[in-house]
């Protein structure tokens, strides 16, 4: 659905793959793709809870050179607006 719904805004998809949470082979993943000339945005789903497994933040720290802290929150926020509470 959600490789859809970019194609629809008009990306260009790349490459998709599902991975496991395992910290190192993720951090390598995303370290590929983001060495890959023809890639300009790499979108993670997934992998953020409190299990031990869930290494999806810690994987992409590995591998960013800067954090935007406040782009999480704006997109948690409007996440909210859009949710349809009982």
């Amino acid at each position: 659905m959600l490789v859809q719904l970019l194609r629809d805004l008009g990306a260009e998809i790349v490459a998709t793959q599902i991975l496991s949470d395992d910290l190192d082979p993720l951090a390598e993943a995303l370290r590929k793709y983001a060495d890959q000339s023809d890639v300009n945005l790499i979108i993670t789903t997934g992998g953020t809870g409190f299990a031990p497994r869930d290494n999806t933040p810690e994987a992409t720290q590995k591998v960013i050179e800067r954090e935007a802290p406040g782009l999480a929150e704006a997109m948690r926020l409007e996440t909210l607006k859009q949710r349809q509470w009982p």
